[in-house]
């Protein structure tokens, strides 16, 4: 039920709460009631990380590549201490995932090699010829690896820990959504439509796909994945 305080139950908290009057009391509230849902969340978010942490454990005792592959993402995400992030380390730990037979990690290693042919400065077209053909040899490299990794699996699982909500599930990140879109802009990347009329309706193929799987694609697995 909604509650109107009147006058005299506002001044009380007002005073309980050690509050100048000029502050308005309203606001006060208010702002404890975020402080106290930040506090729950924190609270909650540091039990979803051990949670995930020890199904990354678990899987990994087991011989499951998935754990391989969610301990690299840890580390990109940062999610725990001292985390890995130089992108060179990240794809050999990737490569690694990959050798003992994780999908996922084939698709982010590759994506990390299309990175890398990014413009330094993040305009394709201020770079030099020089810098350009040595960009274009790594995005097309790079691109290679994602064709052979997308051809096997068109997605990869990103990781959802959100503290406010009390979830941690690992949720499908469909893989062509991390290309089309450079060779629209034209930014770091040249412009390309035919570059990107391919990989969009890769994209788009990929979501039909997903939307089309039953329940059980999403739960029946040994890791909670979020709800579409």
């Amino acid at each position: 039920m909604n509650r109107i305080f009147s006058f005299p139950v506002i001044a009380m908290l007002v005073l309980t709460l050690g509050i100048s009057a000029c502050v308005d009391p309203t606001a006060v509230i208010i702002r404890a009631a975020i402080r106290k849902d930040e506090e729950r969340a924190t609270v909650s978010g540091k039990g979803l990380r051990e949670a995930h942490f020890a199904m990354i454990e678990k899987m990994k005792a087991e011989g499951d590549p998935m754990g391989d592959y969610l301990w690299v993402r840890a580390n990109e995400d940062e999610f725990i201490p001292n985390p890995v992030t130089d992108q060179k380390k990240l794809k050999e730990m990737y490569q690694s995932a990959a050798s003992k037979g994780s999908i996922d990690a084939e698709i982010k290693a590759a994506l990390i090699s299309f990175y890398e042919g990014a413009a330094t400065n993040g305009s394709y077209k201020k770079i030099t010829e020089i810098e350009r053909q040595q960009k274009t040899v790594l995005w097309r490299q790079g691109l290679k690896e994602i064709e052979v990794a997308d051809a096997k699996q068109c997605y990869y699982w990103g990781i959802v820990l959100d503290g406010m909500a009390n979830r941690r599930c690992l949720r499908p990140v469909v893989t062509a959504d991390n290309v089309w879109p450079y060779f629209r802009d034209g930014f770091a990347y040249p412009k390309d439509q035919n570059i990107r009329v391919e990989w969009e309706a890769k994209a788009d193929a990929c979501q039909a796909f997903l939307n089309k799987q039953p329940p059980q694609f999403f739960f029946n697995r040994n890791f909670p994945a979020c709800r579409r």
